[in-house]
Order: structure tokens, then sequence, then C-alpha cells
């Protein structure tokens, strides 16, 4: 399936970051010359400005990373260049990344910081998208995992024969970042009902704790830093994780070991690996949400000059130790992608399989109702 190309490396992703080998040489080409600290394209962004452009308000974890990631950028590009962050609230993200997309770099310079819902609204066509990410680069890649949690007394193989009693699902929207795990429930044949409206994770893990709905998400640092203190009281429980791919396969996150993927849950349902439409949408949601959790986009067709200077220094950044300390707690344990890693980690969505897609609109229709999607 196009779905697995580029799959991350994820075992080599752990002991380190993953640069391919031009951008190596374009970060080495910014110590090469005597008394230079950037590359010769870096030469480009001499005395201008980068509008770092956020498609959100300030103080999300979009505008975190950016906020982050922003003077690092600016130190290594040198020569009196300057990264300023844009927040361009509106659309849920589109306003933004619509922006990005509108303009050619040939004047303003624009990079964004993309993230899962805008990622997911791309992936199924939600009116609103002007932008193809397909012609975009990413510069940086952040893959990512999720955390579905209950009560400890919650079995998920309890609940998928008929007559079960129903889960309740507490989430924001069905296009949203919440689509991974309706594939997931579809797939498993879990009987489920959707609370939605809640405005972010945070909240839906208050309606969790105050007992109104059964089943929530987070990313897996914002369930270790509010959730898993809770743990020994008996009020919560990792039930799965959303897993990343493999050679193909679903891996477990580094963080919660012992916490099954959704492939893992289902085979412990019903006794054989997954396979079939379900499976497929299943996939293609988490395309376009946890296997890119956030990404730095630029278009593709930017002066080439400036595209270089930018490889050049994301490299220099990526390979920072001081950086990949910090990118640990930043991106939820996983190491961001540079170079060709990040752009196969970018096919993963821009490839994704077009049945999977088909199948995964058609459950956001058929079964929600979502009316707001593209052809």
């Amino acid at each position: 399936m196009k779905l697995h190309k580029g799959s991350l490396a994820r075992r080599v992703v752990q002991v380190g970051v993953l640069i391919s080998a031009g951008a190596l040489a374009l970060a080495g080409c910014a110590s090469s010359s005597p008394g230079a600290d950037k590359t010769d394209a870096g030469s480009y962004f001499d005395g201008k400005t980068i509008e770092f452009v956020v498609p959100f308000g300030t103080g999300g974890g979009a505008d975190r990373t950016a906020r982050v990631i922003a003077p690092l950028l600016q130190k290594e590009l040198g020569g009196g260049a300057k990264v300023v962050v844009q927040n361009i609230d509106g659309a849920g993200g589109l306003s933004g990344m619509n922006k990005v997309a509108a303009n050619d770099n040939s004047k303003t310079f624009q990079i964004a910081m993309g993230s899962s819902s805008t990622h997911a609204a791309y992936l199924v066509g939600q009116k609103g998208v002007e932008y193809d990410l397909a012609d975009f680069t990413a510069l940086m890649a952040m893959p990512g995992q999720t955390i579905l949690y209950g009560k400890p007394s919650t079995k998920l193989a309890d609940h998928v024969d008929a007559g079960s009693k129903s889960l309740v699902y507490g989430g924001t929207a069905a296009t949203g970042t919440d689509m991974r795990w309706l594939a997931a429930f579809e797939l498993w044949g879990l009987d489920y009902e959707t609370v939605f409206g809640y405005d972010g994770a945070g909240a839906a893990a208050i309606a969790f704790q105050q007992g109104e709905v059964d089943l929530a998400n987070g990313v897996t640092s914002t369930y270790i830093a509010n959730l898993q203190p809770l743990e020994k009281d008996g009020v919560v429980a990792p039930l799965a994780v959303s897993g990343l791919m493999e050679d193909g396969k679903l891996v477990r996150a580094s963080q919660f070991p012992d916490t099954p993927t959704v492939a893992e849950v289902y085979k412990e349902i019903h006794g054989s690996d997954p396979s079939g439409p379900a499976w497929d949408a299943y996939l293609a949601a988490l395309a376009g949400t946890t296997g890119l959790q956030q990404a730095i986009w630029v278009r593709s067709d930017s002066p080439k000059a400036g595209l270089e200077a930018l490889d050049a220094a994301f490299a220099k950044i990526a390979a920072d130790p001081d950086f990949q300390k910090k990118a640990v707690d930043l991106f939820d344990g996983e190491v961001p992608l540079v170079g060709t890693a990040a752009e196969d980690a970018a096919k993963i969505l821009t490839e994704a399989d077009p049945d999977g897609v088909k199948q995964l609109r058609a459950l956001l229709t058929d079964k929600f109702g979502v009316k707001d999607l593209g052809n």
C-alpha cells in the first residue's frame, strides 16, 4: 500500500535523529568555509525576515513548537536573518495554511507550522482547504502517538458483542484528530456512543474524570503529566495506543511499552491481524493525524537558494544535542525528522491509500453526518 511507503524507521529514531546524507552535507557546508557559520545558500536570507506562520492562536502545541524552533532557525541562518512567529487563527487552522499556500515566497518568505488537525482536514478534503500538501516540502516532521484511556476496569473486548453496554467517547469533533479513534472503534466493532464539542483534549479529560464519558484520548506527554498520576488511585488506565508505522506494522509507544496498539487490540478481540476496508480506513486516519502529529512546511516552488538554506539550517538544528534533549519532551518522546526522512514521513500523508481515504470519508459522512467534505 502507498500508505506504508516511507514508513518511519522508529528503531533508528529512538537512538538518534534521522538526517539524510544530503542534509548532513548541507549542514557540513555551514562550517567548512573559514569564518562562516552558515551555508553559501544561507546568504539568501541575509537581512531578510521569515514569517513562521502558526495557523492557531497563541499558547497551543503548534505555537509552543514554533516558538522553540524560531530562535534556533534564526541562529542557524545567521546573516542578520530574522524569524518571526505569526499567529493566523481561524477556521480550525485552515486560514493560516491557506495564506501560506497562496504566497509564492518571492517577496515575503513564509513557512508554516502544520498540525494533526490541518493534516486531517487536508486528508479528507474538508471544505475550506485551499492548500495541497503535495505541493509542499516538509522541513521537519514530528510523528507522535496518542493514548486511548478509560477506567482500569474497562475491558474493550467486553464491549463488542451484540447487546453489550455502549462506551461513551468524549472528543472535539468527528473531522478532527478524534477520527483516528472513531476509525479504531469501527475496526474493533466496538459498541460506542460519542459526545463531541469539548474544547480540546484537556476538557475531554475533565469530562472523563467527572464521569461524563467512559473514554477519551490525549497525546502521550499530556497523559503522563496530567493523568498518569491518577493511576495509583484507580481513576484511569491506558487502554490502547494509536501506534506508529514501521515496515508496514504498528509499533507501540516507547513511553508505554505495555500498552497494546490498535492492531493488537483487534487481534485480541478477533484472533487475527486486521485487514479489509475498516483497517484501510484506520490507516488513512493514522496518516492524517498521529503519523504526522506536527510538521513544518514550505512551498516546494520557493526560491531554490531559500530551500537549500532552510534544509541546511534544520539539519543543524536536529543534530544539536541540546535540541535533541528538548525534543524528547516537546514531541512526546519521538525525535523529529529532517531531510529525506521528513519527506518520507510527509508522503505517508500525501500519498495515503485512496481506498482507505474513501472508507474514512464514508465513515464520517454516513455515520456522523459530516457534510463539509469536498469532492
